[in-house]
C-alpha cells in the first residue's frame, strides 16, 4: 500500500492479518511521522494514516521502529489498528473512515 506523506516513497506491507507500516506511524504513545523531510507533506500523510486506520480494528500493525516516551522503559513494535484508534496521541481522525478520498 503507498502511504506517502513522511516522504514520497513510504509504503506499508500487508500480510495477512498484519500490516508493516514503515515510518507513517509509530506506536500509540509517541503518534504519527513527521512530514518535513524533502517530499514529504502533512496532507498527504493525514490521508496515507486515514488509509492504513481503515483496514479492520483487529489488523495487526509492526512498526518500523520505536521511541521510547517519557515514563516506558521498553521498545515495543506491535499494535493494532484498534488501539491506533482509540490511543494515538496525534490522531484526531473520524473512526469511520472514508478511504476513496
Amino acid at each position: 500500500m503507498h502511504v506517502p506523506g513522511h516522504t514520497p516513497a513510504d509504503v506499508a506491507y500487508i500480510v495477512g492479518d498484519a500490516v508493516f507500516v514503515g515510518d507513517t506511524l509509530f506506536m500509540p504513545d509517541y503518534g504519527t511521522a513527521r512530514a518535513d523531510f524533502p517530499g514529504g507533506d502533512a496532507r498527504t500523510l493525514y490521508r496515507s494514516i486515514r488509509r492504513l486506520l481503515a483496514l479492520p480494528e483487529e489488523t495487526r500493525m509492526f512498526m518500523c521502529h520505536d521511541y521510547k516516551v517519557p515514563g516506558r522503559d521498553h521498545h515495543l513494535w506491535e499494535t493494532t489498528v484498534r488501539e491506533q484508534r482509540r490511543a494515538n496521541v496525534h490522531r484526531k481522525l473520524p473512526l469511520r473512515v472514508d478511504v476513496s478520498q
